[in-house]
């Protein structure tokens, strides 16, 4: 019993916490960068509330990386996302024809997109899209992004006019010069 005690005290966690965050749906939160688990966290009286548990807690634990000190699973944050809604031509890597889409959001590490038609996650692509001003400082800042589909949920269900969201994690980038040309294929992007 004695055993059993020391080891409780010893392998708990100590909770350090990072800034709360606020998810998709609006809610705050915060997760310890130790072990990874997320509270819901209350803003207007500054404390975290309870110990929040779902499904894709334990996927996000899963891709956690393993500490030096142990096997314990240190948290990894997301990575920050802007908000930037511009056309994006993308195609499958080796293809010459270039499909339209619109830009949702980006972050340093990817970006997530609408276009008509699905491509299978795994698909390695390139992008064709403005970078938002808060990024680079210019105007007109055009990169070619070289990356793979990690996610694909469908948008609309209206099959007269399908929409699928398609998130992709970018490999490397470059800016295009101004006098690259692209052969567009028409699709209608709702």
């Amino acid at each position: 019993m004695h055993a059993q005690f020391l080891h409780g005290l010893f392998s708990a966690c100590r909770h350090q916490f990072s800034w709360p965050r606020r998810d998709e749906t609006g809610e705050n939160y915060q997760v310890c960068v130790h072990c990874g688990a997320k509270y819901s966290y209350d803003w207007t009286k500054m404390r975290r509330v309870a110990l929040l548990e779902n499904p894709e807690d334990k996927a996000e634990a899963n891709r956690s990386m393993t500490r030096k000190c142990g096997t314990r699973k240190a948290w990894t944050p997301r990575e920050r996302r802007l908000r930037h809604q511009v056309p994006v031509l993308f195609r499958v890597t080796g293809s010459e024809e270039w499909m339209e889409g619109v830009t949702e959001n980006i972050s340093r590490s990817g970006l997530m997109f609408r276009a008509s038609s699905p491509l299978e996650v795994g698909t390695g692509i390139e992008l064709a899209f403005a970078m938002p001003h808060e990024v680079t400082g210019d105007n007109d800042a055009r990169v070619i992004c070289e990356g793979s589909l990690v996610r694909i949920e469908v948008a609309t269900r209206d099959k007269k006019h399908p929409a699928f969201l398609m998130a992709c994690a970018i490999a490397q980038y470059r800016f295009a010069a101004a006098s690259e040309k692209v052969i567009v294929v028409k699709q209608d992007v709702s």
